[in-house]
């Protein structure tokens, strides 16, 4: 179903309203909500098991060459199973990367504060001002924001929805602002301070 740009725009400036004024506030009141404090322990766990099967390989590896010395596997069934192992630890591994990627993008970092510290100094003061005009909006976004995605979810017979309901239908679910990296924050920063895509009224 369609969504009303100025409802989200109307979001996405209060949120970024917010977190310019107290990042750390902002940061620990979205890791308590439900379904972002189940992420991070679903991936805290995850984490741990993937450890504990990783750190087994070894100790499997040798039993299967201990089979091979007592005669209960042949060397092509050796090679097969550690080759099977290998990949297995491999994948495992590649897993492990992808779960420590994402815990990361769910933690403040010292350098995200210096940016956003930086940029609420330098807009903070002017943010109620600047949101009667709509070129500075866009601007404060784009020197922030790296994309905004909408996710949805099929609707359920409870949802209240305006028009003809189809059977088919998605409702929004859940908005994911990414930041852009602090360092391009800062350039961002640097290059509205030097007179390029400044902010209407900024100075």
């Amino acid at each position: 179903m369609p969504l009303p740009a100025d409802a989200i725009e109307s979001y996405v400036l209060d949120f970024c309203k917010r977190l310019l004024k107290d990042p750390v506030a902002v940061y620990n009141y979205q890791k308590q909500i439900p379904s972002q404090k189940l992420d991070f322990e679903r991936l805290a766990y995850r984490e741990s098991e993937l450890i504990k099967l990783i750190d087994s390989f070894p100790i499997r590896k040798a039993n299967l060459r201990e089979q091979h010395e007592l005669g209960a596997i042949d060397l092509k069934t050796l090679k097969k199973k550690l080759g099977e192992r290998d990949q297995e630890e491999k994948d495992l591994r590649q897993e492990l990367r992808n779960i420590l990627v994402q815990k990361a993008e769910n933690t403040l970092s010292r350098d995200y504060l210096d940016s956003f510290d930086m940029f609420a100094r330098k807009y903070g003061s002017r943010m109620d001002s600047l949101m009667s005009d709509r070129e500075a909006i866009y601007t404060l976004f784009h020197h922030l924001i790296e994309e905004i995605v909408i996710y949805s979810r099929p609707r359920i017979p409870t949802d209240v929805i305006a028009g003809q309901k189809k059977s088919d239908q998605s409702v929004p679910h859940r908005i994911h602002i990414k930041f852009k990296l602090p360092k391009d924050i800062m350039q961002q920063i640097a290059k509205a301070s030097s007179g390029y895509k400044s902010l209407s009224g900024a100075g």
